[in-house]
Formats: C-alpha cells, structure tokens, sequence
C-alpha cells in the first residue's frame, strides 16, 4: 500500500503564523530563498525566526559567516517552512535585507508544496557517528533521522579521500551519545552530497529485524492486558519525551503501534531508560533495544508500524514487578512475591508435610529466630531471593522460592502445596520456571545456573528434576550428583585436642590454594563430570569471588564464604568449602553448611575430617553444623555420620533452560483445571 499523492494546496495566513510561532517557540529554523543577482542560482540561507505579531516577519541569520556580504544584491523569491510532513511555501515582499538578517512582509495565504512519506526529526547535538568501510573509519554527527534512513555529516580526514566511499557497498554504523552506544548496524548510503571538505550521507538501515539474543524454542508468554500500560523514554537520538502504549507484553518484552509517518523507532536503537508504567504509580524501569518493526496497513489513510522492543537490563525489584504482572494476567490466584499472610506460610509447611517430625526437632530450638528470617524475607522481598505462590478463594494452597546461593546460581526449594492444592505447586514451579527464562539473559541478573537438593525416595521432586535430567541426557545441560547428608554438634569438635591430632598425623587446614581447585576439578571432572564445581563457585576462576556476601548485606542478612584445603604429608586429601548465613534461609541448612570433597580416600577417616572441621567450626554461627559430602561411596566406606542422601541438580540455563521448560509443561496441568 503507497501514501496518497501529496497535492499542492494554499493555507491562510493565520495557520501561517502559528506555525512560525511554533518554529520561535521550538528555536527552530527557516529558509529564506534568493536568487543570485547575475547568473539566476537559487541558494537559501537558514534564518532564525522572530515572534510574529503583525504582518511583518524578522529573522535573524543562524551562520553570518555564510551570508554573501552583498546579499542585498540577491534577489529575494519566497521562505520556506518546514512543518513536520509538509513544505510550506510562503511568499514575502522583502522589506530590509543585511548581513546580520532580513525583514519581510507576508502575503495573505502560503501554500503546501511538497510533503514527506516519514517526519524527519532534528538530531540532539551530541550524537556522534563512526562509518566503517573497508577498514577505513569516517567520523561526523547525526543530522536528522527518521524511521527509514537518517543523514551524517562527515568531516574528511587528510588521509582518507571520499572516494573510498562506495555507494553500492555496506558501511557498519555506530551511533553514539557521549560514549554509549545506541545504534550499530548496516547501511547503504543513499545519496550524499559532493563537497571535498564535509559531506552529507544519507544512510538507510539494511535490516528490520536485530535479533539480540539466540532464539528461544519457549517464548516467554504474551499478552494483551487492558487497560493497556504506557512506555514512556526520553529518545536516545532526539532527547525528546516519547510516550506509546503497549499491545503486547511478555517477560522478554512487549510491542508498540506507531503511524509510520511519525515514527521513531529504528531496529537496533538502544533505549537506555524505560518507563513502563502498568497502572497509576506501578511502573517498571528497564534498559531496552528495538529488536524489529514492521508496516501494517490499519486503514486507507496511514500506514502504521509494529515495534518489538526487547529488555536488555532490569533491576531485580522491576523483574519481580513484572514477573507478578504477567503472573496475575495468566491466573488471578498466582502471585510473584506478593504478600504472604507468614501463618499460613507456615501452617502450609507443616499442613504439606515439608516440615515433618524430624526436621522441626532442628528448628524447635530457635524458632524465633526462623521466625525473623521469614519476616524479613517475605515482607522486606530483598532482591536476593523470590517467592511464588498460589492462593485459592484466600487459602494459602502452594509455594515455592528461589535464593541466590553462589554467585551466578539461585536454589529452587521449598517446594510445598497441600494435598487438595497439589497441582499448585507444580503451577508455583511453572511460574518460577517462566521467571527464570524471562530473566537469566539480562544484564541485571547474575543467574546462569539453577541449583536444587531432594531426596530420591521423594517422588514429585524425582519426577521434576531427576527425570528432565534422564529426558535431556546432556551433561552440559543438566547433572545430578549425590551427597552425604549429616548434622554435626560443635561441642563435640573440641578445637585445641582437635588440632594436637591434625599434628600428630602431619596434617593441616589452610586456605584453598588455585593448585587446590585445580586438583578437585580434576578429581571431579574424573569421577562425575558434571555441573555442580561451577554452580558453588569451586572452579579456579570463581572459588575467590564473593560479591554475593556484600549482596546479602545491603539487604540487611549475613553470608560469609570460605574455602580450606586439608594438607596431609604435603598432599591435598580434602576441600572444605564453609557458607554461612542467617538462620532459616533455607530450612534444611543445605546454604549454611561445610560441603567437603574427599580427594584422596586411603588416609581420611572420621576422625581426621572431625579434626578438620573443628578447625573452621568457629566462623559458623550456630551450635550445629550441617555438613555434606562428596561423593557418597567414601562416607558409606568411611562410615561417616550420615543422616540422609541429597541429589544436587544443577541446571545450566544456557544449554538447557528451554528443555527444562518444555519439561514442566507437559507435566504441569492448565491453570483452569
């Protein structure tokens, strides 16, 4: 479909004089035209326009520097005004003509006498561009833009001719404001100017389509709320307020309708700041990119453009904002961190059977403190954990939460649901898992892996995790390795007697060493070769980091990481990797424990690793240690205290994050059953 003919027609005076006010307003420009006195050129010379109150129109030169200094001399034809779409002749007797501006009279009426398909929009002053062609980089500024091409103004460098600027080549374009980019693709020149010295390129985007991530086989869920929200952004290349409704809307993204005359939206743009306003004082802040667009023809009169905009950075706060949105719009009794009435959180727990006998005889002792820990979690929502739950008719009937454990890796636990709400907690797990893919590509959050612990007899967990391991059968995607499960009472580590033993059998506990890691990465690669070294930090590139522990500060909990090495007659035999935090934060302990990985066999025994641990027992802040074991056959041969075995399942989001999907779909039943 083509726009309509733009037919030539007059225009009364006084619409003449709004928009010259209009243009005073905006400090915008004018062109005076002129013909030269002898040999009948045509130039026009851009003019600031004064406020219009009378019949009389004065401008002033917006460059004297290139106002011929006879241009009294030059005949004076007409002005033109540039009115968005539209060029508007207007004729003008001139009544003073100097170097510094000109004075004329307007006649009674102008006339339309061209109009553009797209507005083409003035650029803000520091938008820089780099055209790169044939290893050759041109530098200049943008001029104006619009939705299908956009014009630079080049400056020639001494070493590099114009001429190396061919017309039927791509040139990769990077657009600039101070030293952020936010454009870069490429682009046929158009046309351009012929100038030696400085030149005008126009440049036409080749693509409509910016894919920024690698597709996805499970697209994140779209929907078409109403009422609609309001993106609102501050436009990159204009630093004009644009404000557009959203169509469509997903955990990756959403769609905006602009007319194609007026639109602003060019594939690859990089919007740093969004506002994405959902109802009144509701709103998500969000770094974006215009990922593609496309015309559709709404109606005879205008064409109107689809935009898809995907997030490229969003706080965590903002993530869960609209992870709850979308959450609610797919089934009113699913929420993400919403508020949790903390008795029935609790009552939900015991009622579900997650707290049974023997695991609330640990947590009876300090309930109080359990109590806190919850308080501050579900009512404070600190960015370092999620809760996702589903209430039915005001009963509290499924839960599950996420904790960022490591530095890249958040634990899936607390799985619970009662016995009538059983299909609410796989829908909690759904939702959890559609969080998860909506948010681990974006800059904001540290989440390449997924962590949990169950216990093999426990059958839902079984099916969930251990059999999308067996369906993916991708060590790179997805591993299972279990460990030894054990509660351990610091009275009885005595660290003094403790350590006379560690001498006695030529044996020491020093921090981990890089030749350490290297060692366990070799005995783990060797006995399992799966995930889990990289998903808690135990790699010889992350086993150092702990910005995770200043995370938890600010949000007002404790984390502190260390890791040691068991030296016996000058060989490694053990790795104690000790993570301590607050009480409750998981009600297993599984984040406030020793994990110990048993290297060489022959010379540990229980008494020796009991020495050891009494040696790092004192940065544990409870009386009770939890402590895991790696692999399980040598606390079996060694007989070491063991209460229980746990699987550790670890997902790596970049390899199998859309598999685990498609995998809790087919068993999660639809929200209307």
């Amino acid at each position: 479909m083509q726009h309509k003919a733009c037919q030539s027609r007059p225009l009364a005076k006084k619409k003449i004089a709004n928009i010259l006010n209009f243009i005073n307003f905006q400090e915008g420009t004018i062109r005076a035209v002129f013909q030269h006195p002898r040999y009948e050129t045509t130039f026009s010379f851009k003019a600031r326009p004064m406020p219009l109150l009378s019949d009389y129109l004065e401008c002033v030169w917006v460059s004297e520097a290139e106002i011929p200094s006879n241009i009294a001399d030059y005949r004076f034809m007409n002005v033109l005004l540039d009115d968005d779409l539209k060029l508007i002749e207007v004729k003008a007797e001139a009544q003073s003509i100097t170097n510094q501006g000109i004075r004329v009279s307007l006649a009674d009426s102008g006339c339309q006498v061209s109009c553009r398909a797209v507005k083409r929009r003035p650029s803000a002053d520091n938008i820089t561009a780099e055209l790169m062609h044939n290893s050759a980089l041109f530098r200049g500024r943008l001029a104006d833009f619009h939705a299908v091409s956009f014009s630079v103004a080049v400056v020639r460098d001494a070493n590099q001719p114009f001429f190396w600027l061919n017309a039927s080549d791509k040139l990769h374009v990077v657009l600039k404001s101070g030293s952020d980019i936010i454009y870069a693709g490429e682009c046929l020149i158009v046309r351009q100017t012929v100038d030696e010295r400085k030149r005008i390129l126009v440049l036409q985007p080749l693509r409509k389509n910016v894919p920024r991530f690698s597709p996805k086989s499970s697209r994140c869920h779209r929907y078409q709320p109403v009422p609609s929200p309001i993106v609102s952004f501050q436009h990159p290349l204009t630093h004009r307020s644009v404000h557009l409704r959203v169509d469509e809307i997903s955990g990756a993204g959403f769609s905006v309708h602009e007319y194609y005359d007026s639109s602003v939206l060019i594939p690859g743009l990089v919007l740093p700041a969004m506002r994405i306003e959902i109802v009144h004082n509701a709103a998500i802040t969000c770094k974006g990119q215009v990922i593609h667009s496309s015309i559709i023809a709404d109606n005879e009169e205008r064409l109107t453009v689809k935009s898809g905009i995907g997030y490229l950075d969003m706080k965590m706060k903002d993530q869960t904002l609209l992870s709850n949105y979308l959450a609610r719009i797919e089934d009113s009794r699913t929420h993400t961190c919403g508020r949790v009435d903390l008795d029935a959180l609790w009552q939900l727990f015991f009622e579900s059977g997650f707290i049974y006998p023997e695991k609330y005889a640990g947590i009876s002792r300090q309930r109080d403190q359990f109590k806190e820990t919850y308080r501050k979690l579900y009512v404070n929502n600190p960015d370092i954990c999620r809760h996702f739950t589903y209430q039915d008719k005001g009963e509290l009937v499924g839960h599950i939460a996420m904790i960022h454990v490591y530095e890249k890796t958040w634990l899936f636990h607390h799985m619970a649901a009662t016995a009538h709400g059983l299909k609410a907690g796989l829908a909690v797990l759904s939702q959890g898992a559609w969080h998860v893919n909506a948010c681990y590509l974006q800059n904001g959050t540290p989440m390449d892996y997924l962590l949990a612990y169950y216990r093999q007899e426990n059958r839902t967990p079984r099916r969930l995790f251990g059999g999308f391991k067996e369906k993916l059968n991708n060590p790179d995607g997805c591993t299972i390795d279990p460990m030894a499960f054990a509660h351990l009472s610091k009275t009885d580590l005595p660290a003094d007697t403790m350590l006379r033993f560690l001498q006695l059998k030529d044996a020491k506990v020093i921090p981990a060493r890089s030749s350490d890691i290297a060692e366990l990465e070799a005995f783990y690669t060797h006995v399992s070769g799966g995930l889990m070294l990289r998903a808690l930090d135990l790699t010889v590139d992350t086993f150092q980091a702990d910005t995770l522990s200043n995370a938890y500060a600010n949000c007002g909990f404790s984390r502190t990481r260390s890791v040691f090495s068991l030296i016996i007659r000058g060989r490694l035999h053990a790795i104690m990797a000790l993570t301590s935090t607050d009480i409750g934060m998981n009600l297993s302990n599984v984040t406030d424990c020793i994990k110990i990985f048993a290297i060489e066999h022959d010379e540990l025994d229980t008494l020796l690793l009991s020495a050891a641990l009494a040696q790092v027992s004192h940065l544990v802040h409870h009386d009770e240690i939890t402590v895991m074991t790696f692999p399980v056959e040598f606390a079996i041969k060694k007989r070491l205290p063991m209460e229980k075995i746990y699987n550790t399942w670890v997902l790596c989001l970049a390899e199998g994050a859309q598999a685990f999907l498609r995998h809790i779909d087919e068993i999660v039943p639809p929200h209307n059953d």
